[in-house]
């Protein structure tokens, strides 16, 4: 048996044959050394603790929730009592029993299907599971269970971002300075999404019967950060809006006809989309409780009239999807509004054009922000996506997670640009000596590390949060680093150009572009000052005003008060003078 610290890790992959049966793994814990006192987080299952008496073990069974890995993480927690907390002390940590129970059942006494592991050895001990990767589920009871807070990725996941950093350097970043149509670029993209495809890596953010890999967001997230480093990496991997966004909605929300229809499809490539939600004004912006474009039942159909614009890539979409309002006299005005899926050849949909803008000149192969009229147009009741008046809570599911990968991506862009700076601070001399000797320079540096950094676990905690507990819960933190990020980009990308001088204001250089496609990111998704009032009620929530005339910290007030408070021990330690 390996010497160990004073963590103890372990992991095992319950037999996928086993079907709807539980596997579980039993782990003696030395209770005599530190009186029950443990920390324990488990990845991809579940655990409960049988404590020992007289000196006996403590027992830990951890059952797996599914086929997938499972891990074990165990800190003592007793440090505070003077317990000595040398090497070795949880090397007597060891799985002593495993099999499986149907649902519901006990663990037989006997060993049978999986066997325990053979030795502890070094590859068999390993970090494989902290609450940024899989949450433990909520069946646990978290008020008893002690905090467990993690930074490290696992093992696992870990070497296929690696490997996906490799990928995206190498045959990626290429794909964007060859001068080709959308048929030479789709010839030369099929290969590397085929390649993405038997790594497992093509289209994630679905479940498995989707050709997904169910990944929740923080392993979305991590993967997000290194396809953002190119316009081209979210194409690559299966995942590039809106057809990303569209493509989750369709598998929660859709209809078996209308996975087959349209979902299978754009899973394999054949087909694009587009989301149609914004209006000009006085239609719905950042506000969208002004919806104006309206579907109405005639017959076997919807008839669908209103004005979209900057609705993504519509010019060159098969199908969009319309969020338009169905219900205007209900009550609730969130319950007006519904999705419809409205085909490229639908009678009444006028595709007008790609709305010119900051980034239009070089949007590639037709894609862009387009403006959509719909005109009487009419597409069949089955089209309704989801129930007649869901509109904002399909909304909530695609854009939740959406800011997610946005702020993720932004992180990839950002961290390319802050290379790019880094780089020619040390290669470019003025005034006797490299710009990276140079305070300024030093200090943009210094500034755009630490605001990537906290972008990034921001973004991080957001998608755990969301993993966790839901959209809903994760509010907060979403519009949190939504305006956070946007701004983070903007500035690390702002501050390698004026490093790079003419030359980064040139077109020679990828960052004039991504200057301006971050501009954007403070609009779309929700203006920054939309998310800036959604952050501050949330907080206000958690305060109550004081009563009476002072602040609460007011310190005349508190002297009063604490006079009080001890004027029975201030009264004795007078009376002892």
């Amino acid at each position: 048996m390996d010497t160990l610290t004073s963590v103890f890790d372990y992991s095992y992959a319950p037999n996928a044959a086993l079907g709807a049966a539980r596997h579980h793994t039993e782990i003696v814990l030395p209770a005599g050394r530190y009186g029950g006192g443990y920390s324990i987080t488990v990845s991809g299952g579940s655990y409960s603790v049988t404590p020992g008496s007289g000196g006996q073990p403590d027992i830990l069974t951890v059952t797996a929730a599914g086929a997938g890995p499972v891990g074990v993480h165990v800190v003592p927690t007793q440090q505070a009592c003077g317990v000595d907390i040398g090497q070795g002390v949880l090397a007597q940590a060891t799985p002593v029993r495993t099999g499986l129970v149907a649902a519901g059942g006990r663990l037989p006494t006997a060993s049978i299907a999986t066997p325990a592991p053979d030795s502890m050895s070094a590859d068999r001990l390993r970090h494989s599971g902290h609450p940024f990767d899989s949450p433990p589920p909520a069946a646990q009871h978290k008020e008893t269970q002690p905090m467990s807070w993690d930074f490290s990725t696992e093992p696992e996941f870990q070497e296929k971002l690696d490997w996906m950093e490799k990928f995206v350097k190498e045959e990626v970043w290429p794909l964007e300075v060859i001068d080709t149509d959308l048929a030479g670029f789709t010839r030369l993209v099929r290969p590397l999404q085929e390649e993405v495809k038997v790594r497992g890596l093509w289209a994630t953010h679905l479940p498995p019967e989707h050709g997904g890999q169910g990944y929740g967001q923080v392993k979305l997230g991590l993967m997000h950060e290194i396809e953002g480093s190119s316009i081209f990496g979210p194409t690559v991997f299966g995942n590039q809006a809106p057809d990303s966004g569209n493509s989750e909605i369709l598998a929660l929300c859709g209809t078996e006809d209308q996975k087959q229809k349209w979902l299978r499809p754009l899973l394999d490539g054949e087909f694009r989309s587009a989301f149609s939600m914004t209006e000009p004004a006085p239609g719905a912006g950042a506000d969208p409780t002004m919806l104006r474009t309206t579907a109405r039942r005639e017959g076997d159909e919807w008839v669908i009239n209103g004005h979209k614009w900057f609705t993504s890539n519509a010019m060159i979409a098969d199908f969009l999807i319309a969020m338009v309002v169905t219900d205007p006299d209900n009550d609730n005005q969130y319950a007006r509004a519904s999705m419809i899926i409205v085909p490229k050849d639908a009678p009444g949909l006028n595709l007008a054009r790609n709305i010119p803008n900051m980034v239009s000149e070089h949007e590639p192969f037709g894609m862009g922000h387009s403006e959509v009229f719909y005109e009487n147009c009419r597409v069949p009741l089955d089209n309704l996506l989801g129930g007649e008046g869901q509109g904002f809570l399909i909304a909530q599911m695609r854009l939740g997670p959406g800011r997610i990968h946005h702020c993720m991506r932004w992180l990839g862009q950002a961290r390319r640009a802050f290379d790019m700076l880094c780089e020619w601070a040390l290669q470019r001399e003025a005034f006797g000596g490299a710009l990276a000797r140079k305070q300024t320079v030093q200090n943009w540096i210094a500034d755009s590390a630490a605001e990537m950094q906290a972008a990034r676990l921001m973004t991080l905690h957001a998608a755990w949060k969301m993993d966790q507990e839901g959209p809903t819960a994760a509010r907060k933190e979403i519009s949190m680093i939504k305006f956070f990020g946007a701004k983070v980009l903007h500035d690390v990308i702002d501050r390698a150009i004026q490093v790079h001088g003419s030359l980064g204001f040139s077109s020679d250089l990828p960052l004039e572009g991504m200057y301006r496609a971050a501009r954007g990111a403070r609009i779309y998704d929700g203006p920054d000052e939309v998310h800036r009032v959604t952050v501050a009620r949330q907080v206000l929530k958690e305060y109550t005003p004081n009563e009476g005339a002072w602040p609460r910290d007011h310190i005349p007030t508190r002297r009063e008060a604490a006079q009080r408070k001890f004027a029975a021990q201030l009264d004795a330690a007078t009376a002892n003078l």
